[in-house]
């Protein structure tokens, strides 16, 4: 996603634009699938995100211990 939105509410359409024109071309069929990682861990959401901790708390999962991704999608 950090390709996609690099800058808050900026969106770059060009990869997703290209893997829909690829498969139009094809036999394949596409579906977007919004992946929030496993076990509360997600590399997937853009840089603005994750050095926000205000507005985007991390997982506590423990006395003192948090995760490195933001909540829950």
């Amino acid at each position: 996603m950090g390709q996609f939105e690099p800058e808050e509410g900026k969106f770059h359409y060009a990869l997703v634009d290209g893997v829909i024109a690829a498969g139009r071309t094809s036999a394949h069929r596409l579906s977007v699938v919004w992946v929030c990682g496993r076990h509360g861990t997600s590399s997937y959401p853009p840089y603005w995100v994750k050095k926000d901790y205000l507005r985007f708390p991390r997982i506590q999962i423990g006395e003192g211990k948090r995760l490195s991704s933001p909540g829950p999608c």
